[in-house]
């Protein structure tokens, strides 16, 4: 967007009145100022009623608002003459000669400034204003240079004036520059472990400043419910289990990014509506299947904290009464654990109670 305004100086005229012979044959005067200057006519060394008469063509004159006075203030918007009645007693009018009063147009002024700079920018010369030799002036502006810094965050206007050498006219024309934030650093959020389902929540930070997407950097398949969207949905496809995904911001002023991990777990073949996968007090995840109306586990447990073995009796003397879940693992290999669950007494995956339906060790 560019506007124009005019700033105009203030011009003093002379119009000069013949005491001796008015029809003396004498060039007309004239003058020259620039569109809407405020100009000042006034006469001076004369006797005798004066009035004001004014003639767009130097031949059709007419009185200019009665004016008696020997000064004139008006404002030049078109070309003019201007000249004095004077009466003395009871002799005919006399005429001064008329005082032409001719127009320069004010300078025809460009502008072109880059249109925007970031916040952390060094200051730089401004340009761009036509015709050149003019100056700039406006927030951020020093010496004809422009500080992003200075100015800050926003759009500024930036003004550029000029004045025609030649002619004294002068103009001033005014153009904007936009000052950007620093694109905000990407954050995608913690990696996500685990995940019993088909889908995950993402949960990437908002960017204060910047535009934020989501794309694919490793595992084929997966699709985002919006990949715009910082706590967009993302659904894996069948067949892959692990994904690295990144988060990017861009702005004005850069790019950032971030990537999270998933891992999906593998799921049963039928799990459990509602529940495909149940989890123990150590947090080990096992998944579920349903069978019949019924819904169990499709893992081992393997909760508790492992004990060797060393007692060959139907209670073992290991496992103690302490408030603490116990394990044995087959051939005392924690190794086994893991892959076949755990091996536990009955005392102790009762926790050590004789009450009917005590819920015992199991999730």
């Amino acid at each position: 967007m560019k506007t124009r305004k005019s700033i105009f100086g203030l011009l003093m005229i002379t119009a000069v009145l013949f005491t001796a012979n008015p029809f003396n044959n004498i060039a007309l005067a004239k003058e020259k100022v620039c569109l809407n200057d405020t100009v000042l006519v006034y006469a001076d060394d004369y006797r005798g009623e004066i009035r004001w008469q004014r003639s767009f063509n130097g031949s059709d004159w007419s009185y200019y608002n009665d004016n008696e006075g020997d000064t004139v203030v008006l404002i030049v918007s078109e070309p003019f003459f201007m000249r004095l009645e004077v009466l003395e007693g009871k002799c005919v009018s006399l005429y001064t000669d008329a005082l032409s009063i001719e127009i320069n147009a004010p300078p025809v002024l460009e502008i072109d400034l880059r249109d925007s700079a970031c916040i952390n920018e060094r200051d730089f010369i401004l340009t761009g204003g036509i015709p050149e030799g003019g100056s700039y002036f406006g927030t951020g502006v020093i010496n004809g240079r422009f500080d992003p810094g200075s100015a800050g965050i926003g759009i500024h206007e930036i003004g550029y004036y000029y004045s025609d050498p030649e002619t004294t006219c002068s103009d001033t024309i005014f153009g904007e520059i936009e000052v950007f934030p620093m694109t905000s650093d990407a954050d995608a959020g913690e990696d996500i472990e685990l995940i019993a389902s088909d889908s995950v929540q993402l949960q990437a930070a908002v960017p204060d400043y910047g535009t934020g997407y989501w794309t694919i950097v490793s595992g084929e398949g997966g699709v985002f419910t919006d990949s715009s969207d910082p706590n967009s949905w993302f659904r894996k496809d069948t067949s892959n289990l692990n994904y690295v995904l990144r988060w990017s911001v861009e702005g004005p002023c850069g790019t950032s990014s971030d990537e999270i991990s998933l891992n999906f777990m593998e799921l049963s073949i039928n799990p459990c509506p509602g529940a495909p996968v149940v989890i123990d007090q150590d947090g080990n995840i096992y998944k579920t299947i349903q069978i019949g109306d019924q819904c169990w586990m499709a893992e081992n447990l393997r909760t508790g904290t492992y004990v060797a073995s060393t007692v060959k009796s139907s209670i073992h003397s290991n496992l103690k009464d302490n408030g603490i879940i116990e394990k044995y693992c087959f051939e005392n290999d924690t190794a086994n654990c893991t892959l076949y669950g755990g091996l536990y007494d009955w005392h102790e995956a009762m926790g050590y109670s004789e009450d009917e339906g005590v819920q015992g060790v199991c999730p």
